[in-house]
């Protein structure tokens, strides 16, 4: 009788692994069965025998519909069910959320954050605390107060409708009298500034973080959403060695009331100024631009490569108001005088093709600078779209007949041997 063929199990997308013909089988070719969530979510994907599809059109098909769909709302996102209808939570629904522990983010610019935990669905969330009195700190006007605290919760409104597998999700807020809680997705593995501060990040791996932060960039901005507050700290790392971008701008910014330095720790207006573009220091208006977060996103590239951004240690010793006279100034000399944001003086270790990247992206002209579309089109970031398709965790791809009488009882058992794979 006949042997049946046994479905390979492939997890994860893992289409290089099928390409790379580890199942020995010239004669094999396989067709995946593409999961209804996103490319992040996916989980499984059976492959069976098949005459007719060729694993390069495979290949290319998926490509292609990863690349349409990479801007379309995930409908997939975990979210709390008291957040699903309404941004802003009654006191009965904050009653089912647990305070589990703080978090100690040193430079957070709301103030305290925890991690809570809805009892009802089990998604575990952080809350950033803010107390209310900050929204007026020097007025005590209390009609400008509410219009303030108006315009944030707008702002957090129309943030938490963005789902997109880039973005680390805005749930939405509980408010009572005194202080206000806003919530966000829990990314457990820290952020690329965290990596960072333990060693530089290999050329490969920074390029991975930066492209996957464009493609979050580019579904904000064709929202018409300016992101106004990239940095390194605000690219959270998941589990599966992803990024997650975080921590919008908001209309009323709360660092704008505390231009002073927190003891101990570089303060926000500082880092701010770092990650700044020329027309953020020039303009007058506080209206965002999607050109300033893609100049931000290239000085987090050069902090991932250098452990630091640009022209940190210059300005490690000044107070806030030396670094912004010193950036400001800068702008306004010649341009044979002003501190370089060339990639031979910010990265001039890395490769060449790298510091193209960086030189196409840092364009001192805003009007000449790229768009999150245009830079993916780069080589480099396709080549490494490719490159990095996500490492299955398990791969059961040995064929039957190659089982040996020795290890046949343990490996019969789903048709192949397990193997793991795990990136760090």
């Amino acid at each position: 009788m006949d042997q049946l063929a046994i479905p390979k199990i492939v997890l994860n997308d893992d289409l290089e692994s099928l390409k790379s013909g580890r199942s020995n089988s010239s004669t094999e070719s396989h067709h995946i069965l593409k999961s209804t969530k996103s490319h992040s979510e996916s989980l499984f994907n059976y492959s069976v025998n098949s005459s007719n599809t060729s694993i390069d059109n495979l290949e290319e098909t998926v490509e292609e519909e990863e690349r349409k769909t990479i801007d379309i709302d995930d409908p997939h996102v975990p979210i709390p069910d008291c957040f699903a209808h309404s941004t802003v939570i009654s006191e009965e629904d904050f009653r089912q959320f647990v305070k589990i522990r703080k978090i100690d983010l040193n430079t957070n610019r709301f103030g305290e954050v925890f991690r809570y935990v809805d009892t009802k669905t089990m998604i575990p969330m952080v809350g950033n605390v803010i107390k209310l009195e900050v929204f007026d700190s020097w007025s005590n006007n209390p009609s400008q107060k509410e219009k303030k605290i108006f315009e944030f919760i707008e702002d957090v409104k129309r943030i938490a409708k963005l789902r997109h597998q880039r973005i680390a999700h805005l749930y939405g807020i509980y408010k009572n009298k005194e202080k206000m809680i806003v919530f966000n997705e829990y990314v457990p593995r820290g952020s690329v500034w965290d990596k960072v501060n333990k060693d530089t990040i290999e050329e490969t791996t920074a390029v991975k973080y930066f492209r996957q932060a464009v493609e979050g960039l580019r579904y904000i901005h064709s929202r018409n959403i300016t992101h106004g507050n990239i940095r390194a700290s605000n690219l959270l790392i998941t589990f599966s060695d992803d990024i997650k971008i975080t921590d919008f701008a908001f209309a009323y910014d709360l660092t704008t009331d505390n231009f002073g330095e927190n003891p101990g720790h570089v303060s926000n207006y500082r880092i701010k100024l770092l990650y700044a573009a020329p027309e953020t220091i020039q303009k007058s208006s506080e209206e965002l631009y999607p050109s300033e977060d893609i100049w931000a996103l290239g000085c987090v590239l050069v902090t991932m490569l250098t452990r630091a951004p640009p022209y940190y240690k210059i300005f490690k010793e000044k107070t806030d108001q030396e670094v912004y006279k010193i950036i400001t100034d800068n702008y306004s000399k010649p341009v044979d005088q002003r501190l370089s944001y060339s990639s031979g003086s910010l990265i001039p270790q890395a490769s060449e093709e790298l510091k193209t990247l960086l030189d196409f992206v840092m364009n001192d002209d805003q009007s000449s600078r790229p768009t999150a579309e245009e830079i993916l089109e780069n080589q480099v970031l396709k080549r490494n779209f490719l490159e990095y398709r996500q490492t299955p965790l398990f791969s059961f791809q040995k064929p039957l007949e190659k089982i040996t009488e020795k290890n046949s009882e343990k490996n019969l058992y789903n048709g192949g041997i397990l193997e793991r794979y795990v990136e760090y």
